[in-house]
């Protein structure tokens, strides 16, 4: 009973979708037929319209019109204008034909208006006026703008499509320019409309009515084949899936069904899927337990990895306690199990620290490979060298040997003289640092432009130096800061972290720098997913 109950609750599903189908599709086929037959009769009357405008024009004199009108005197040539005026309105299919003039208040003057024998008879026997010359009447406000405007512009045709007192109209009109280039009135053709629309209405009538007798005997015909060969099929399909699914696939309870369903077309090509679909999901089953194995043992060692990777890095804070002359701090959070960011600090002798950061291209595996070997040579390189740039150059060269993945490594070094407050540095293509000054103002430290590492054999790398007065703070950071992005995709930028840096409070010390970061940091983030390893290390000169 409930099979039965979906099967026809389906077939009224289809047959409701099918018959809004045809309301539409008729509705859409009238529309369009309208709009084209429409389109095709506004554009041949317009053409008709340009042709007569084009004749008229031809026929009168602009300067002739205008002494007329001045003068209320009609000359030998405005009267042939007018009997030739009048023969075009008789042998065309148009309502009115006229030639006036328009006052800066927005009146109509006539210079003239053609009119048929009969025409005139009517308007003098009900007593009304004669549009002729001199005639004067105003126009609603709307219309007389329009008439300026065309009238200013000069255009050569100009039309407006309104309804109007006289009817449904098409109006075209045309400048009429006197000898000295001037605009001296509008010559304007009126067609009507009303008889066309008429014609348009009824002929879109047809159409859709002509459309729905053939979309509903369509959809009658479809609905009976759609019952044979579609709801009876999907009732059956639809009984095996649901025993199917009531089966334990764990326990192994997973046999094949067959459905026997033979409508050769696309229902039987969906049960013979069915039917391979229970041969083929004990398989996977099996071969999915034996992936999640494997990808639970991969991701067990990524996080070995990760553990591994964190143990290398100075995490004991003060990491110097018995000095008092410096403070440093230092963080990092990677993007994924494994990240290629790095930082680290160590005494090069009694009386100099070394202080790097650096950024592996790439994530994940191959980055924190590369990071390990990078650490590993700039630790070494700067035990034996106070120069940075000599540092990195030597790190440079020792990295693009068998560098075959194009893998690269930006990195900031700085040797600190505890002593002195001498900072010698050297940058190797990464974000410039943050130097915050006792006196309360912070900016970015000067870093002369030079090339990544493990790209190009014999960089050389610019030693830099500058000094830090007691309370004085310096700031090292990779792009994963800057470029942290929200959830409108806006960057946190250069900028911001140096306004984070001018904060009153900001430079009490390294640990207070680099937590007040990233806790602004995660403000401007609200949630979105870490795209890039996050690494500070702060280093304060407080003696």
């Amino acid at each position: 009973m409930k099979g039965m109950t979906r099967q026809i609750g389906l077939a009224k599903r289809l047959a409701i979708i099918l018959f809004a189908f045809a309301v539409i599709m008729s509705a859409t086929i009238g529309g369009i037929g309208y709009k084209t037959y429409m389109d095709t009769t506004f554009a041949r009357h317009r053409e008709l319209s340009v042709g007569i405008l084009n004749l008229a024009m031809s026929l009168i004199d602009a300067d002739d019109m205008r002494a007329c009108l001045n003068s209320g005197v009609r000359s030998a040539a405005y009267e042939r204008a007018q009997s030739r005026f009048n023969m075009i309105k008789e042998s065309m299919e148009i309502a009115y034909l006229y030639l006036f003039d328009l006052t800066p208040e927005g009146r109509v003057v006539y210079y003239l208006n053609a009119l048929t024998d009969g025409e005139r008879k009517a308007l003098e026997a009900r007593g009304e006026p004669v549009h002729s010359l001199g005639y004067e009447e105003a126009y609603p406000e709307e219309a007389a703008r329009e008439l300026l405007e065309i009238k200013e512009r000069a255009a050569p045709y100009a039309d407006i499509v309104e309804r109007t007192q006289y009817g449904y109209m098409l109006s075209m009109y045309s400048p009429m320019k006197n000898s000295r280039g001037e605009v001296a009135g509008l010559l304007g053709v009126d067609v009507d409309m009303d008889d066309i629309k008429g014609e348009l209405t009824s002929y879109a009538s047809t159409v859709a009515a002509g459309a729905a007798v053939i979309a509903l005997s369509f959809v009658a015909a479809l609905i009976l084949f759609i019952r044979r060969n579609v709801t009876e099929p999907i009732r059956v399909i639809a009984e095996k899936s649901s025993e199917f699914a009531n089966k334990d696939i764990e326990d192994g309870d997973l046999l094949p069904i067959e459905l026997n369903i033979r409508t050769r077309d696309e229902i039987e090509v969906l049960a013979s899927s069915f039917e391979k679909m229970t041969r083929d999901l004990a398989r996977y089953v099996s071969d999915l337990t034996r992936a999640t194995a494997a990808k639970e043992r991969i991701e067990g060692e990524l996080m070995v990895a990760r553990s591994i990777q964190s143990g290398i890095l100075p995490s004991i804070f003060p990491p110097f306690p018995d000095r008092d002359e410096f403070d440093i701090y230092a963080y990092m959070t990677p993007a994924k199990e494994v990240g290629g960011d790095f930082y680290d600090f160590f005494m090069t002798d009694d009386s100099h620290v070394a202080i790097v950061i650096a950024d592996v291209s790439g994530k994940g595996v191959p980055a924190a490979l590369m990071m390990m070997v990078a650490r590993t040579l700039i630790k070494n390189e700067a035990l034996s060298d106070e120069e940075p740039g000599d540092i990195l150059a030597r790190v440079n060269e020792r990295l693009c040997e068998g560098n075959s993945v194009c893998m690269f490594v930006t990195s900031f070094l700085g040797i600190y003289d505890i002593g002195t407050g001498v900072l010698k540095y050297a940058n190797a293509g990464h974000n410039p640092p943050i130097l915050a000054h006792s006196a309360g103002n912070a900016d970015f430290l000067p870093c002369a432009r030079s090339l990544v590492l493990a790209v190009m054999e014999g960089t050389d790398y610019e030693s830099q130096e500058t000094r830090l007065d007691p309370g004085d703070n310096i700031l090292l950071y990779t792009d994963g800061v800057t470029e942290a992005f929200n959830g409108e995709g806006e960057a946190f930028s250069e900028q911001r972290l140096l306004n984070v840096a001018n904060l009153s409070h900001a430079w009490e010390g390294p640990r207070e720098i680099i937590e007040l970061v990233s806790d602004e940091l995660d403000k401007f983030v609200e949630g979105t997913e870490q795209s890039d390893d996050i690494t500070m290390i702060a280093l304060a000169r407080l003696l």
